[in-house]
């Protein structure tokens, strides 16, 4: 059975009372007179959006994703059964050698910016610059981080495009610098090594126009020159030039109102963002130089932020919204139930997990011990024997999505190829029962460990969303009868402060936007673009390595059943369970919605919505 699909139920209730003509005075949706035929559709999701660029850092995070992919178009994307489609109207690829491995990206005419200007070679150049790592003068660890936001500054005169997806793209393995054709229409990549993942690598990456970052960084206003400009920094490492777009490259795109530089709206996808609240609302309307084959049906689609999904079913039954999209609760589904709402419910692939630091002095850092790996890895082991994870899935996911199941693996997911092997023999089932058993052997772990202190732990999560708050109760409440001492550092900004060291534990959600064997990579190896944990294990390095190189399917699962049961053996993370995915909505006011497993999730297929 596909994953998209997979345990899917779709819920039609009935009792809905407020007539289809007033949720359209309350902005769920509204058409026009006879005449112009436009239409409006508002939508929900359950964080506010805060920058265009969805492939810094700190940029790097699904609500922002969710309005890129609004906004922009990409050589291929992911359907609602997982499988990979193109998009030719946008442009073509085409592999041309195995040895040495080459292809051929070429734009099609259609492919245009909102401004006019054409899409070309000049963009694609930033996008395989900016994402390799290659072009980056200094380290990241020669870099200052700051700890409220997570922006990043080079030392001055110097590159560093802060890339979420640095060391886990093929992009890396690419040292000769890429042919660009004479029209500027197509880019020809050569690999230095054979690469698994290669027809992913764009994959969501053509955000930022590259005349654009020319003109806000280098002052060349003309698009051609820009472009040009562009693509002989990369050419000739024009170090100077190169920071200049780093810098605005890695920071230049966050906003949360409607920025004044309108040249930062600038996209390429069906709609173009028009207006922007911080915290509230983000409205697209269509594209008008948009010439694609996903034109939308709608012609204007506003975003709304609803961190408690008690506030967004309230707009929702109110008829402000068509849609919403939240991290469920059971009563948010109860709450809805009685409302008299729609809901298409399954899980979706984005997973919680809580990951342990190991380089900032706490108490799962060796440096604590006067660098006793053993003993800080004990504790670690304690902490992890102790959680919940079972509870939290009985009480918090499955009265949502009754046959949930605990994920049991760090590098893949339930139904991809391999997981029931991989799953059986790295080592999840050790961790996480909790209950009398999981407390009885945490204790025994930090009496082990010698620890006769009660570690305190600060645990970093989102304190604004109620699922996550019931989440923190339910592992406070074991992890202190188990001996720790807990700290709850829950912050509503918790995202902006990933790996800044001021916690020792924190849960999130790591989100799967394809199906590619190395999309947990920047997670776990070593300097990785999104390992916030200082998490480092020269097994889990080689194995990544050897992995990104291996296309036998059968390798690539013994690659990764190595990864896993090395990285659970560290103790040094637990997945929890699959997001329980629900869409609420009004039937009677928005059609076409087709959430898809992987992200984006809801927004998968927006150009079928339509305003009824």
């Amino acid at each position: 059975m596909n994953n998209s699909r997979r345990r899917r139920v779709s819920v039609a209730a009935v009792g809905l009372t407020v007539a289809a003509t007033a949720l359209a005075a309350c902005n769920g949706v509204t058409k026009s007179e006879e005449g112009s035929g436009s239409s409006e559709l508002t939508v929900g999701w359950n964080q506010p959006f805060y920058s265009l660029n969805d492939q810094t850092g700190t940029g790097n995070n699904v609500t922002n994703a969710n309005i890129a992919y609004l906004t922009n178009s990409q050589f291929n994307y992911f359907d609602a059964d997982n499988k990979l489609q193109k998009d030719t109207s946008f442009g073509t690829y085409e592999k041309t050698s195995d040895s040495p491995l080459t292809v051929k990206y070429t734009l099609a005419d259609t492919a245009k910016w909102s401004d006019g200007v054409p899409v070309s070679a000049a963009d694609l150049i930033l996008g395989y610059g900016a994402n390799s790592g290659n072009f980056n003068t200094v380290k990241a660890d020669d870099v200052k981080t700051d700890e409220n936001t997570g922006a990043t500054t080079a030392p001055k005169g110097e590159a560093y495009f802060n890339a979420a997806g640095a060391g886990a793209n093929g992009f890396q393995y690419i040292s000769k610098f890429p042919e660009v054709s004479a029209d500027g229409k197509s880019v020809t990549l050569t690999y230095d090594k054979p690469f698994a993942d290669w027809e992913l690598d764009f994959f969501n990456v053509l955000r930022t126009p590259a005349h654009v970052l020319a003109a806000e960084a280098l002052g060349t206003t003309d698009a051609d020159a820009g472009n040009a400009a562009v693509i002989k920094a990369f050419q000739t490492k024009d170090k100077a030039a190169l920071a200049k777009l780093a810098n605005f490259w890695n920071s230049g795109y966050d906003f949360a109102d409607t920025p004044k530089d309108k040249q930062l709206l600038v996209g390429s996808g069906p709609y173009v963002v028009s207006a922007a609240k911080k915290g509230q609302y983000v409205t697209v309307k269509k594209n008008p130089k948009y010439e694609g084959d996903h034109k939308g049906k709608v012609d204007q689609i506003t975003v709304k932020f609803f961190t408690d999904a008690t506030q967004g079913l309230a707009a929702l039954k109110n008829g402000e919204m068509s849609a919403y999209e939240g991290q469920a609760t059971v009563d948010s589904v109860k709450d809805a139930q009685g409302k008299g709402l729609d809901m298409i419910r399954r899980p979706e692939s984005t997973y919680e997990h809580i990951d342990l630091t190991v380089n900032n002095g706490g108490p799962f850092d060796p440096k604590s011990y006067g660098g006793d790996e053993q003993k800080a890895k004990l504790v670690r082991q304690a902490f992890l024997m102790a959680y919940p994870r079972q509870e939290i899935m009985d009480k918090i996911i499955k009265p949502i999505v009754p046959d949930s199941e605990l994920r049991q693996s760090l590098v893949t997911f339930a139904g991809a190829p391999g997981y029931d092997e991989i799953s059986k023999t790295n080592g999840a089932a050790s961790y996480g029962a909790g209950g009398e058993e999981g407390i009885a052997k945490a204790k025994a772990l930090l009496k082990q460990a010698g620890v006769t202190k009660a570690p305190v732990v600060r645990e970093m999560y989102d304190k604004t969303n109620p699922r996550r708050a019931a989440e923190y109760a339910l592992a406070a409440a074991a992890e202190t009868k188990a001996g720790f001492k807990m700290v709850d550092t829950g912050d509503g900004d918790w995202s902006a402060k990933l790996g800044n060291k001021s916690y020792d534990a924190i849960f999130f959600g790591w989100n799967s936007t394809t199906t590619s064997v190395l999309g947990s990579m920047a997670n776990y190896v070593g300097g990785a673009g999104s390992n916030f944990q200082g998490y480092k294990n020269p097994t889990v390095d080689k194995a990544y390595n050897q992995l990104q190189f291996t296309t036998d399917q059968a390798e690539q699962i013994k690659l990764l059943k190595t990864i896993d049961t090395a990285i659970y053996g560290d103790a040094v993370t637990l997945p929890i369970f699959e997001f329980p995915g629900v869409v609420f909505y009004d039937s009677k006011t928005i059609g076409g919605l087709d959430p898809a497993y992987l992200s984006p999730n809801m927004f998968y297929g927006f150009w079928n919505w339509t305003a009824k």
